[in-house]
């Protein structure tokens, strides 16, 4: 008679997946680095004063806006900080028009998804979430256009970065860091006062507020 073949399958313990952002050799050259670029990459403090046509509400609700814009594309969380930093430096230089803010909000998320996704939206997918307010060669145009003003400086330091470094260097558990997270990503919405600090103290903010929030214990 045929032999008996045990095909049954054995369980293997899960492998923990490796964290990319966890060098040991290279996460203090890697820190220094970040907090020398986040004083060059910050964008100018009260710059909407000398607006003169947009306030900090309305900046406030682009950025509420863009939130919405990512959830529906699946979008990672660094593509949203890095593309409101990229506002923030673009209207430090330039004066908008109050029916150009959300164009320079889509041309700056279009270009944060190429950055940091590894599957961007398409451009027509932008021109649409826009309700078609803007078409495509005029998102392609102040795409250029932000790119000249930032001297193509797209890899600069976020709030997100520098969360994703203290979680290293402070071992904490999951609902600490998505606290943190969510008080970084809040602090994105007003200009005011948050644009006073670099993305390094924020984010050790949020890491110290949601630590105590949830244990008791600060940083």
């Amino acid at each position: 008679s045929p032999s008996i073949m045990d095909i049954s399958i054995t369980s293997e313990p899960e492998e923990k997946k490796p964290n990319v952002n966890n060098v040991p050799d290279y996460v203090s050259s890697i820190h220094t680095y970040l907090r020398q670029m986040e004083v060059k990459c910050k964008p100018k403090v009260g710059y909407m004063e000398k607006q003169p046509d947009i306030t900090n509400n309305m900046r406030a609700i682009l950025v509420d806006w863009l939130v919405e814009v990512g959830e529906e594309y699946k979008l990672q969380n660094e593509t949203l900080h890095l593309a409101v930093n990229y506002i923030d430096r673009f209207l430090s230089s330039m004066s908008v028009l109050r029916g150009k803010l959300q164009l320079v909000g889509t041309a700056a998320m279009l270009l944060a998804s190429k950055f940091e996704e590894i599957y961007p939206p398409e451009v027509a997918e932008f021109v649409y979430i826009t309700d078609d307010t803007y078409t495509k060669k005029q998102v392609l145009r102040m795409e250029r256009l932000i790119l000249k003003v930032l001297s193509f400086d797209l890899a600069v330091p976020t709030i997100n970065q520098f969360l994703n470094q203290y979680f290293l260097h402070q071992q904490t558990s999951a609902r600490v860091e998505s606290l943190a997270m969510y008080l970084g990503e809040l602090s994105l919405i007003d200009a005011d006062p948050y644009l006073k600090y670099l993305p390094s103290v924020i984010a050790a903010a949020a890491f110290n507020l949601a630590g105590y929030t949830i244990t008791g214990q600060t940083w």
